[in-house]
Parts: C-alpha cells; sequence; structure tokens
C-alpha cells in the first residue's frame, strides 16, 4: 500500500467474493489512513474481512512474509517495474499481476506467474484457474524462480548489462 491507490488492491478486494477455492490474503504495507479505512470498508462489504491480516510495513522479514504465502497478487493500474515482484520471486513465491507491471513481459517469458487485467473479474478468473488448474506450476515457480532472479538480477549481472548499455550508446553515440 505503500503508493496508495495505483497498487490496485481495491480491484483485489472486489474479486475476493468471486474465488472458488478457500484463501486467506496478507496486506502488506502502509499508506494513507483514509484509502486504508476505504479498502477495510470494501473487506467489510464483501464480507471477507475474516480472511484478511493487515500486518503494516514490513522491512527485516520481508522475504520471510514471501515465503509463507502460495502466490503475490499485484493488480496494479500502473508500475514501472515493481520490486516486489523481484522479491517475491526470490523467496520463491510466484506472482498474479496486471498487464501494467513493468515487469509483465518478464514474468510470462520466464513463466514466473500469471498475468490479469485490472479489473476483479479478470483477477478472479486467474486465481480460480490457478487454484482448479495450475498447482503443479506453483510448486514449479516456487522450485524456479530464486536461481531465475539471481541469475538475471544479480548486483553482478546488472552492472555488466549497465556497462554493455553504456558501450552501446558511445559506440553508437
Amino acid at each position: 500500500m505503500t503508493s496508495g491507490r495505483k497498487k490496485g488492491l481495491d480491484i483485489l478486494l472486489h474479486a475476493l467474493p468471486r474465488l472458488n477455492a478457500p484463501y486467506h490474503l496478507t496486506i502488506a504495507g502502509d499508506g494513507d489512513e483514509n484509502y486504508i479505512s476505504i479498502l477495510k470498508n470494501i473487506a467489510h462489504y464483501n464480507h471477507s474481512e475474516n480472511n484478511i491480516s493487515w500486518i503494516g510495513f514490513q522491512n527485516e522479514n520481508k522475504f520471510d512474509v514471501f515465503s509463507e504465502h502460495d502466490l503475490l497478487v499485484l493488480p496494479s493500474y500502473n508500475e514501472n517495474f515493481g520490486n516486489v515482484v523481484i522479491e517475491s520471486l526470490s523467496a520463491g513465491t510466484p506472482v498474479l499481476i496486471s498487464e501494467h507491471v513493468g515487469l509483465a513481459d518478464y514474468v510470462t517469458k520466464n513463466n514466473l506467474g500469471w498475468i490479469c487485467q485490472t479489473t476483479p473479474q479478470s483477477v478472479s478468473d486467474v486465481i480460480n484457474s490457478i487454484a482448479d488448474n495450475d498447482m503443479d506450476k506453483l510448486a514449479t515457480i516456487r522450485i524456479n524462480a530464486p536461481s531465475i532472479i539471481h541469475n538475471d538480477f544479480d548486483d553482478d549481472q546488472l552492472i555488466k548489462k549497465y556497462i554493455n548499455m553504456y558501450q552501446q550508446i558511445i559506440d553508437h553515440g
């Protein structure tokens, strides 16, 4: 919730009544108190408040939080990159992100999760499909994601990519 409304938590909360499988949602982060109040009202209205834990900002133990969950859901309206996606995957937790998250193509290309539209129906359809058909994919991502993320986003790899990018700019500049 750190960046407020753009994370699409309202979409996720509106999707909850449409889920067929049992769930427990953990919402981490902090943000504008008025927005949090609106989100809690949506949860109350949808009768999903008993299935939600609001754990506030997590820093030191955020990777433990990721690893304790089956799926990170980020139906953002707009997300340039999405560090939380990399953090989740590095802990082995698959992701469901909107098409508006900058890493959507990366997630699809590397088969690290699912992509949804920014509607409650799309989010619930994908989650229901995962629960019904993709438990093996969840397990595979849990095993493979940490090494893929380490390989692609390791500090040394990022430095090499930046050096190559700058060298191309110099050579063609």
